[in-house]
């Protein structure tokens, strides 16, 4: 056994069944694994910016993690605007860079290049593999990181002595059990109440969905939402989907590529409910979008998003599904039987 079987044993137990990848002799030993694991398709691309957007697309499609290998040196370079365009978007990327023996290294040798520095601002962790026993404990970490809280890409640095190495022993590998991996943070109750009560009370009330909602998969609980308290719903431009465009209650979307009407509705709101989103320059036109007296609530996995770019009446780091999950029957319980679906109503109206 070598460090690519460690290394392609790792995928399965992953439930990758895709690979998307280039050739390069640095990546020759994973190549020959992954040709022997019938359970894994290999998909050739052209280029490695493309490469990545393929595994980023993968990602946000099926909701797991996209796979792509990739070469040493300027190859892997080329990844960067793909991953940079995953980070920004949370999409959960593995990006296998394979690379030259590690005596090679810091040798100025062709193709020879700091593949980890470039990637630690556009990954939620860049490492690399210095020996092959450790490329279980390293896959585990790299998927539950891509996964869990906000998703993101992660680098995974694979000299080629790392992967070509033979093992006598290979180490004692549990298969990790990662649909047991949960970061679905349920929200604080009583804010939660307190959420749906002003919402409720508000004269112009308004959802801004992010695309928090679409990787928490989310859309049905916020379509319950909407139409049981009436709230008209806008989506930011990476929330696309997270709400139906043909729903009646949906208005559009505001900011510098969304429309005029859906900005001002954005402005004129008296209380504005975030859910998924960073209320960023794109979304509020440069922060102007948003009225200094409106109620601003916020509901977000990641805690550094909270109040970032406004200052926000109620803040509450929760995954977006378990937080509508918590907030539909309070929202229930507060109209009564009158009030369902009146959203529906007051639209046909």
């Amino acid at each position: 056994m070598r460090g690519s079987d460690l290394l392609v044993q790792s995928l399965v137990d992953a439930g990758i069944k895709h690979v998307f990848g280039m050739c390069g002799h640095a990546t020759l030993p994973v190549l020959d694994s992954i040709a022997g694991e019938t359970g894994i398709r290999f998909i050739l691309a052209k280029h490695e910016q493309t490469l990545a957007s393929m595994a980023d697309g993968y990602a946000r499609v099926a909701l797991q993690p996209g796979v792509c290998v990739t070469h040493s040196g300027p190859s892997s370079a080329n990844l960067l605007v793909a991953m940079g365009s995953a980070f920004r978007d949370s999409s959960p990327i593995i990006a296998i860079t394979c690379n030259e023996e590690q005596s090679r290294l810091d040798r100025d040798v062709m193709n020879g290049w700091d593949q980890l520095t470039p990637f630690r601002s556009v990954t939620k962790w860049s490492v690399q593999v210095r020996s092959a026993n450790d490329i279980p404990r390293i896959m585990r970490s790299a998927f539950a990181r891509a996964r869990l809280g906000r998703p993101g890409p992660v680098q995974v640095d694979l000299p080629l002595d790392v992967a070509s190495a033979e093992i006598d022993q290979p180490p004692v590998m549990k298969k990790p059990a990662y649909g047991s991996y949960s970061s679905r943070v349920r929200p604080d109750p009583d804010l939660t109440n307190r959420i749906v009560s002003q919402v409720l009370k508000s004269s112009r009330p308004l959802i801004l969905a992010g695309g928090g909602v679409n990787w928490s998969d989310a859309t049905r609980e916020l379509v319950e939402f909407a139409e049981l308290t009436g709230l008209p719903v806008a989506g930011t431009t990476g929330g696309r989907g997270a709400f139906p465009e043909t729903h009646p209650l949906f208005i559009g979307v505001p900011g510098r590529w969304g429309n005029r009407s859906t900005s001002e509705a954005l402005k004129e709101s008296d209380c504005l409910l975030g859910v998924g989103c960073r209320f960023s320059d794109v979304t509020t036109e440069n922060w102007r979008l948003i009225d200094p007296s409106a109620t601003l609530i916020q509901v977000d996995i990641d805690p550094s998003e909270i109040a970032r770019q406004y200052p926000v009446e109620i803040g509450v780091v929760a995954d977006c599904k378990m937080f509508l999950q918590d907030a539909i029957p309070i929202a229930r319980q507060l109209l009564g039987k009158s009030g369902c679906r009146r959203g529906l109503e007051l639209c046909s109206n």
